[in-house]
């Protein structure tokens, strides 16, 4: 009975030398970084080899460590309020896990964010610790620049709502949003242009063959630039430069188009204006003339030139 019992007990002992093995084995290969950390010092009990390549420090090197060397100093405070908070609990019968997220400073100083779960065996408690995290590092860069550039987005389309006229339409041209500046230019409200074409503007200066051209160039994809005269709600007439973009999709056909305009109107008049000046000096000057000419005076002429 008692070399039964004894053999029981070794087999047993066996077995739980590998299942320790195996579990070693596991932490060793694991991709996650894991370490064990004694709380009263911050010593390292244990980093498995993902933990030692991630942070650049040899065994021998982490022997030498504390949690305090590897952790940068904005999670200082933090991973203290953990440990005061956990040494102050009553131990209980399951082990304890904290989620949190630290920064880790590699050994050539570069920036390693981690986050994870810190588990408190009760067998050791409040003594040890110990970390299981996975590197985060690339994913917040990634995080970091897609908001940047919905920030620079936002920005942008701030600054294009204050200074144009902008709209984007559907395949068919129908007006699926317009911005401030287009509704007050053009006199109607969001919700009368919203669902229309811009054949509501249309102030027939243009031929059918121009806004013909226009479409040809769009719907292949390519963006169309000019000028557009068009009629407001109360019927006075605006001038804008307009250049309009294709959305293309995976077959490279547009699926909705980006129109930008700028009011010209004030630039058109003031052309308008410098166009009857030149006529009129034209006709001033041509008057002038043909009255030296009748008159044979030709130094009436040359006094002329030089005023």
């Amino acid at each position: 009975m008692f070399q039964d019992n004894l053999v029981r007990s070794i087999n047993y002992a066996i077995h739980q030398r590998k299942l320790l093995q195996q579990l070693q084995e596991l932490f060793d290969n694991a991709k996650n970084l894991i370490h064990r950390v004694r709380i009263e010092d911050g010593k390292f009990e244990y980093v498995n080899k993902s933990w030692q390549e991630t942070l650049g420090y040899s065994s021998t090197e982490v022997a030498t460590l504390t949690i305090f060397d590897i952790l940068h100093p904005s999670c200082y405070q933090p991973w203290l309020n953990l440990m005061n908070k956990i040494q102050q609990r009553i131990p209980q019968t399951d082990a304890e896990t904290n989620s949190i997220e630290l920064i880790f400073i590699s050994k050539d100083q570069k920036k390693i964010i981690v986050e994870g779960s810190i588990t408190f065996e009760p067998s050791n408690y409040p003594k040890i610790s110990r970390g299981i995290f996975r590197d985060i590092t690339e994913h917040k860069a990634i995080e970091s620049e897609r908001r940047e550039l919905i920030q620079e987005l936002s920005n942008f389309k701030d600054a294009l709502d204050k200074s144009a006229i902008f709209a984007i339409t559907d395949a068919k041209g129908i007006i699926t949003y317009t911005n401030d500046k287009f509704c007050e230019i053009s006199g109607y409200s969001r919700s009368e242009l919203l669902g229309k074409t811009h054949k509501i503007l249309n102030s027939g200066f243009h031929s059918d063959s121009f806004f013909q051209s226009l479409w040809q160039t769009i719907t292949k994809g390519k963006v169309w630039e000019g000028e557009i005269c068009n009629q407001a709600k109360n019927g006075h007439l605006y001038w804008v430069h307009s250049t309009i973009a294709p959305f293309l999709n995976d077959q490279g056909e547009p699926y909705q188009y980006l129109a930008i305009r700028f009011d010209i109107t004030e630039q058109k008049q003031a052309e308008v204006s410098l166009a009857q000046n030149n006529r009129l000096l034209q006709s001033v000057t041509q008057a002038q003339a043909q009255f030296i000419t009748a008159h044979n005076r030709p130094d009436i002429f040359e006094g002329y030139q030089q005023y």
